[in-house]
């Protein structure tokens, strides 16, 4: 009888460094099937979510030969769902540059520059883009066109409606005054020493000192409710999940500096994903504007203004409410001798709640704040007793009673440069030459 003889008795076992080789990497493939080979594996990890990996494969499928449209298709799509739109567009236009070449059509391809077109909020473009579309193609494969068309169609409507109309009307002079601000920073080619020059504030090439934008507290509320309510209306109740990752992008507590290896990961990570969700919050703005929303809900613009007039009146009535229980609340510390308790109570007070109310919701503002300061102040003079053997006919008798310092010498001395009286004295009579030079 022969023998049967193992197929693994002829390929000799691997030792060292050759071991963690692959076996697959030892065969000479052609170029045709490891383009192949990348290209599905980049569609298996995108499918499951692995954005890396996916995008890795695709482009190592792209360098090994000439450009495969069907792997600049399947980059696309992986990429406008990670919100990198424009990135997209690149690559289905190169799709569709290389089957025009080969004088061919795909109605996919096309489709997937109109999506991508759509996804950068171009909706004129996109739109123009889908008519061509019905005209070059017959049959079923017009269908997917006219679909779209339906939808771009609707987003129009809603941001070039009748809701645009009634919020250019209510904001005409806050929309001049934003038009005004943006012209000032237009891109001027000139260099940067002319640009200057012309406003008078340099005349040579240089780095100018930037200014920081210095926001009143009550902009700075304005700025986070308006943030928050723009989460609210387009992503409902998972608004609280963009507000955690906005924060959690500087934790210390998620980035410590002593994980050298997670630090740069996690904060790539969170920026990344901070950064998409912000690009498909603004395809869903472009779509469907804030002001379409208000107007969709509120049909009757009386019944909206009723609407508005009565919440902000509850908000004012609940407002003049906490001022009053306040007021009570700081006058019963002046006649108890609190000051401690009064003065911190009033920072609390003045600091973090009246710096943020507005003039419609809090119009008796100033007589608020002058009643609170006031009262501070008599706490404050109520501390002082004139002693009951004390002479004012004495010297500096007020100084002592206020209990300011006498002693000028303890005062620190303010150098002036270029003031005589702070040169130090003696040094000419030393140093003739110095004073010669002088």
């Amino acid at each position: 009888m022969t023998s049967i003889i193992q197929p693994d008795a002829f390929i000799p076992q691997a030792q060292g460094v050759e071991a963690a080789i692959p076996i697959w990497f030892k065969l000479d493939w052609s170029p045709e099937i490891e383009q192949g080979i990348y290209k599905d594996w980049g569609t298996y990890y995108c499918r499951r979510r692995r954005e890396n990996l996916g995008m890795y494969y695709f482009d190592k499928a792209l360098k090994l030969g000439p450009a495969d449209f069907t792997t600049l298709y399947r980059r696309s799509q992986s990429k406008r769902k990670n919100a990198l739109a424009e990135s997209a567009l690149q690559d289905s236009l190169e799709a569709k540059r290389i089957l025009k070449l080969l004088q061919r059509d795909d109605a996919p391809i096309n489709l997937e520059v109109c999506d991508a077109l759509y996804e950068m909020n171009q909706l004129e473009n996109s739109k123009a883009e889908l008519h061509n579309n019905t005209r070059l193609f017959t049959g079923n494969k017009i269908k997917l066109f006219d679909q779209r068309l339906i939808v771009v169609d609707e987003n129009i409507e809603d941001a070039c409606g009748p809701s645009m109309t009634n919020f250019i009307h209510e904001n005409e002079k806050l929309i001049v005054h934003l038009k005004e601000v943006l012209n000032k920073y237009k891109d001027d080619t000139r260099p940067l020493w002319k640009i200057l020059k012309e406003q008078e504030k340099c005349d040579v090439q240089s780095i100018p000192e930037i200014e920081n934008e210095m926001l009143s507290p009550l902009e700075i509320a304005r700025r986070n409710r308006a943030f928050d309510v723009f989460n609210q209306m387009f992503i409902d109740r998972s608004w609280h999940d963009v507000i955690f990752l906005k924060h959690v992008r500087k934790n210390p507590n998620l980035l410590l500096d002593q994980c050298k290896k997670s630090n740069e990961f996690l904060k790539t990570l969170t920026f990344k994903k901070y950064d998409e969700i912000k690009n498909f919050l603004k395809m869903l703005e472009a779509r469907s504007p804030m002001y379409n929303i208000r107007h969709q809900k509120f049909t009757n613009k009386k019944l909206m203004d009723d609407f508005r007039e009565a919440s902000l009146n509850r908000v004012q009535y609940q407002t003049s409410r906490n001022m009053k229980t306040a007021l009570r609340s700081i006058r019963y510390l002046r006649q108890t001798k609190n000051l401690t308790k009064l003065s911190s109570y009033v920072e609390e007070v003045m600091g973090d709640y009246v710096v943020k109310k507005t003039n419609r919701i809090m119009p008796w503002k100033f007589e608020f704040l002058n009643e609170v300061y006031n009262t501070l102040a008599l706490a404050y003079v109520d501390q002082y007793t004139v002693p009951k053997y004390f002479r004012f006919a004495e010297k500096n008798a007020l100084l002592r009673l206020l209990r300011f310092p006498m002693d000028k010498s303890m005062e620190a001395q303010h150098f002036v440069f270029g003031d005589r009286t702070t040169h130090q004295e003696g040094i000419d009579s030393v140093n003739p030459a110095l004073s010669k030079s002088r």
